[in-house]
């Protein structure tokens, strides 16, 4: 694996097999995906430094390291677990050795820093507003997280996303806007555009957009790009990997960032999810509501108190709030 890595790091040519294996590893686990973009972005942000004898001697060295590092844990490590470690322990070896060979051959300024990443969380019952260093704005939905360097000097802008946001992305052809989220990149230069990775209760990934265009393609460079254009939103399928582009419904999918609760023909467990997420609450159902009644339902910036009233009504319960505990009996 870590040959496979730096050869798709360095843009190195992957054959099918090594696509497929890059593919499965990064689908495993989230932390996976976290320490390959982490990774990428410290060759990135040094990208254009490179020569190719300074290369080559950067991956001789971790190779080296990463192989030694490999036979001293195969004793105790294996499979998914062990390859955490390695991803970890490659991104920590990885700014180190570049950082001495930047150095020692006069690539580094006296004042130049390579990027330090910085994570925006949004807990459950939060929305976030952010302000990237190029002025791009983003809204994390509860739950959610974007890492991010501090500046973008490389040749592209590149962050990644765990749960929901929404970008309205500044304009910059020079410098293509890349959002790495589960199995996928998204590729933009100016546009607005959702993004939901959410795994709870949903079996995929869906990118909607609301202007300009919008490019998307597997992580794994082994599928051919999809372009998206307002009004359209692609889906891709976390076990199968197929993607799909359809039109979809703007309150929907939109109009949680201004501050709007919207169900679409839900069930009591997608509602119940989503208000755990919406107010950063505990849910428990202690009564049986059929899984085939939906609500269909809009809401401007409610108290839980407001929408479980009307939920009562719909499906016939009575409920009680006990500090971030909601008891529907």
């Amino acid at each position: 694996m870590d040959k496979i890595i730096l050869k798709q790091l360095t843009g190195e040519s992957l054959t099918e097999q090594e696509k497929v294996k890059l593919d499965h590893w990064l689908r495993a686990d989230v932390k996976n995906r976290i320490a390959y973009n982490q990774l990428k972005l410290a060759f990135l942000s040094r990208k254009d430094q490179f020569d190719g004898s300074m290369k080559t001697r950067v991956k001789e060295r971790i190779l080296a390291k990463a192989r030694s590092e490999i036979k001293v844990h195969q004793p105790v490590s294996s499979g998914i677990k062990g390859w955490k470690k390695v991803a970890i322990w490659l991104l920590v070896a990885c700014c180190g050795i570049l950082f001495y060979e930047m150095a020692r051959n006069n690539y580094l300024e006296e004042k130049a820093e390579i990027p330090h990443l910085i994570e925006k969380i949004s807990l459950d019952g939060q929305k976030v507003a952010i302000t990237l260093p190029d002025g791009t704005k983003v809204k994390l939905n509860a739950s959610s997280k974007l890492i991010t360097p501090d500046k973008f000097e490389a040749a592209q802008r590149e962050v990644t996303l765990i749960g929901e946001a929404f970008f309205e992305v500044v304009e910059n052809p020079k410098k293509p806007f890349i959002i790495h989220i589960a199995g996928l990149h998204v590729e933009v230069l100016g546009t607005s555009f959702n993004i939901d990775t959410y795994a709870l209760n949903k079996d995929h990934t869906s990118i909607a957009v609301a202007t300009g265009k919008v490019r998307v393609k597997a992580s794994t460079d082994s599928s051919e790009a999809i372009d998206l254009v307002p009004g359209q939103m692609l889906t891709h399928a976390r076990e199968t990997g197929i993607m799909k582009v359809q039109n979809f419904d703007w309150d929907k999918e939109l109009a949680w960032k201004d501050n709007f609760l919207v169900f679409k023909n839900d069930n009591i467990h997608t509602i119940l999810s989503e208000l755990e997420r919406w107010y950063g609450v505990d849910t428990q159902l202690d009564r049986v509501i059929a899984e085939d009644k939906y609500f269909t339902g809009k809401y401007n910036n409610p108290t839980l108190e407001s929408v479980l009233r009307g939920l009562s009504f719909v499906y016939d319960f009575e409920y009680s709030i006990d500090h971030k505990k909601v008891i529907i009996k």
